[in-house]
């Protein structure tokens, strides 16, 4: 009798799991179509704060605060940000990948690659703020120890290769545009390859900006290059 309510007790506790998930990942398509809708600072900055709530009231779960991270960084290209974003975006984005990193206790190094490219580039935005213009050698320098842990795990990891590339294609070098440009083509492939799935449940945070914009512009800079 004992071990027939325990058998009952398992199924219920994962319905109960399987339930959960499926909220959550209902919950976090919302905040990512938010975000991607948005066109103001507000509507985002919503998004993001949907995702940090998801991520507490799901504790053991690390994806809503990885890509709480991701929408903290994007929110400051939005032209309408507060005067004070420097103090708010950074601290908020680097908070919200910790969280996700200390979640995470898997050992798939591919996952592993994927947090720490995410976490190169929140260093990276400290950059854009004026609030860390003191200490932008210091955060230059977190953003090369970062990326190499990154690849570290994996060294075929697409958005280093974004990351990278969309810093090279902007070079005065000819041979750095045309390195830039084939790395920027390499990710692109690599991300063709993964199975179609909503980034809900991806870790790919920047193959949209390659696919919206990067490659053109890789063309586009390339052909400016070879005219001069």
């Amino acid at each position: 009798m004992k071990s027939i309510v325990t058998i009952i007790l398992l199924v219920a506790a994962i319905q109960l799991s399987a339930q959960d998930k499926g909220e959550l990942k209902n919950i976090m398509k919302s905040a990512l179509h938010i975000h991607d809708t948005a066109s103001v600072y507000a509507s985002s900055l919503q998004a993001a704060k949907m995702l940090e709530k998801a991520g507490e009231t799901y504790k053991d779960e690390w994806m809503p605060n990885y890509w709480a991270t991701y929408v903290y960084t994007q929110l400051g290209l939005y032209k309408d940000r507060p005067k004070n974003a420097g103090d708010i975006i950074p601290v908020k984005a680097l908070e919200n990948i910790e969280k996700a990193k200390k979640r995470y206790t898997g050992s798939d190094s591919l996952i592993l690659s994927d947090i720490h490219s995410l976490k190169t580039f929140v260093y990276y935005i400290h950059t854009w703020y004026p609030e860390y213009a003191e200490k932008r050698d210091e955060y230059v320098n977190k953003v090369s120890a970062e990326r190499k842990i990154s690849l570290a795990y994996n060294m075929d990891n697409p958005m280093i290769y974004v990351l990278i590339g969309t810093g090279m294609v902007r070079s005065d070098k000819l041979t750095d545009v045309v390195a830039g440009r084939a790395l920027l083509y390499q990710a692109s492939h690599i991300f063709n390859q993964k199975e179609a799935a909503h980034k809900a449940q991806s870790t790919y945070w920047n193959e949209e900006w390659l696919h919206f914009f990067w490659l053109d512009n890789a063309d586009n800079l390339l052909s400016k290059a070879l005219s001069n």
